[in-house]
């Protein structure tokens, strides 16, 4: 019995996965897959994760006073704002992110947003998860949101 429990731990390991995604490409596991969603220009869950990202062109940004030569702490003040947010912008492991939990429906989310800077865009990418999973999780935001290149 022990020998088969192995083996059956061994067939349901994750793999890697990498995603190349309109100009967006992130590693993650192969228990994610791509789904659509209105407004948001990837989006990729697990049963468990959820990560939507968006991309913004610099010019569609110049209304807001940001372009090119903004910076991502910049970019993500804005965003903040326009989410009615007052997170502090923290940056560790080569990432700016904000951290906050919401309540929607009765269900309480943890949400890790970082931000990065294209050669014609800014994206700012938001992961998430139940609040109750926020240990489980992470980690593994920061080490997927570590792997983006846009």
């Amino acid at each position: 019995m022990i020998g088969f429990l192995g083996v059956r731990g061994f067939l349901n390991q994750e793999k890697e996965k990498t995603f190349d995604l309109d100009g967006f490409h992130i590693t993650l596991t192969d228990q994610f897959q791509e789904e659509e969603m209105d407004g948001v220009t990837v989006y990729l869950e697990s049963d468990y994760v959820g990560i939507a990202a968006y991309q913004e062109s610099f010019t569609d940004l110049e209304i807001v006073g940001l372009n090119g030569d903004s910076t991502l702490d910049e970019y993500m003040q804005v965003v903040i704002q326009n989410n009615g947010g007052n997170e502090e912008i923290m940056h560790e492991n080569d990432l700016t992110y904000v951290e906050y939990e919401e309540e929607i429906d009765g269900e309480t989310y943890y949400y890790f947003v970082t931000t990065f800077k294209g050669e014609d865009s800014f994206w700012v990418v938001n992961f998430f998860s139940l609040a109750s999973n926020k240990s489980t999780y992470q980690d593994d935001f920061v080490k997927w949101a570590r792997s983006i290149e846009v």
